[in-house]
């Protein structure tokens, strides 16, 4: 979300270091957070995660919408239309 990029921007810049603090800062934000999910089992394989900040200024990861995959060879929804009615 936007207030989590504002966040990593915040954390992982410094006037006198430039982009160099970046890095530590997704990897506390972002992968231990990440990680704590998938560990638990609430985000699997194939899921997408929403990252955000809440009020308290906590990140939270949360799964996000499901996607199907598209079928192999299949580029478009288009496509995906054309292969479901010629079943």
């Amino acid at each position: 979300t936007e207030k989590f990029k504002e966040r990593l921007v915040e954390e992982g810049y410094n006037p006198s270091y430039g982009a160099r603090p970046l890095r530590r800062a997704i990897m506390r934000l972002l992968e231990d957070s990440l990680a704590e999910e998938i560990l638990s089992g609430r985000i699997k394989e194939g899921d997408t995660a929403v990252v955000d900040v809440n009020e308290e200024g906590k990140v939270k990861v949360a799964p996000g919408k499901k996607r199907e995959l598209l079928p192999q060879g299949v580029e478009g929804s288009e496509e995906v239309e054309e292969v479901v009615s010629n079943k």
